[in-house]
């Protein structure tokens, strides 16, 4: 009886007898299966590939590049130099010269229209500790997000009116009445009585949650939530509005 696998004999070449009848099914090699090697941790930088054979072949994941985190334009960096009360028209916006004694000038043109981050980005999600939500803002032309961009997004949000949600959000009576003085002291800030009537009637605005530090202190960037963090201190100026002024 012959054996349907092929074996050849000690004195026969393995390959020199065409006549003789064999398989090469016992030689076929499976296409190897590949597992992912369970791991405590939700992203595992090793493979295991399981063949056939029982083998096991580690394989290390080649390493990704570090995405470098964004960079923010010096107008709206830490410390930057902007004199800027969040509660004001963005008109009033000036920047400290340096050194600041010689003197404040507005914002140019240029300064306005420059991407707000290296690299450019399209949105932007801020957070402040004083403030219980998350303010989102787009760019105007749908691609870039500039400084400008960023300044009236800020002052739309804040100029908004504050939902009864975010109220009932501020446990302490402490936090409260922080938000119901700086209510009162922004709208007896304007001159003419019939605009603080106006803006009393309106009730609490955004900007109120920041109770008195109002003044723009700069944006960083938060990697492990990513988004922005945006400083604020109390101004060191006060602008009392006139009759033209904008209310916010």
């Amino acid at each position: 009886m012959t054996s349907s696998a092929y074996a050849p004999s000690p004195t026969t070449s393995a390959w020199s007898t065409p006549q003789t009848s064999y398989s090469t099914r016992s030689y076929s090699r499976p296409r190897p299966r590949i597992r992912r090697r369970p791991s405590a941790t939700p992203r595992s930088n090793v493979l295991r590939f399981i063949d056939s054979w029982g083998y096991n072949h580690p394989k290390t994941r080649a390493p990704q590049p570090q995405q470098r985190p964004p960079g923010v334009h010096a107008l709206l960096g830490r410390e930057g130099p902007l004199d800027y009360d969040l509660s004001l028209d963005p008109s009033h916006i000036l920047v400290i010269h340096s050194p600041p004694s010689t003197g404040y000038s507005a914002l140019s043109r240029n300064q306005l229209d420059a991407p707000a981050t290296n690299p450019p980005v399209q949105s932007m999600s801020i957070v402040c500790d004083a403030l219980p939500w998350t303010m989102t803002i787009s760019a105007s032309d749908g691609y870039t997000l500039t400084v400008r961009d960023v300044i009236e997004g800020l002052y739309r949000g804040l100029r908004s009116k504050a939902k009864k949600e975010d109220w009932e959000r501020l446990r302490s009576t402490t936090a409260r009445r922080r938000v119901r003085r700086a209510w009162i002291s922004r709208y007896n800030r304007h001159h003419s009585f019939r605009d603080r009537a106006y803006e009393e009637s309106q009730g609490l605005r955004s900007v109120d949650f920041l109770g008195g530090s109002l003044a723009f202190k700069g944006l960083t960037f938060m990697p492990d939530e990513q988004h922005w963090l945006m400083h604020v201190n109390p101004p060191k100026r006060r602008v009392k509005f006139s009759a033209n002024s904008e209310l916010i």
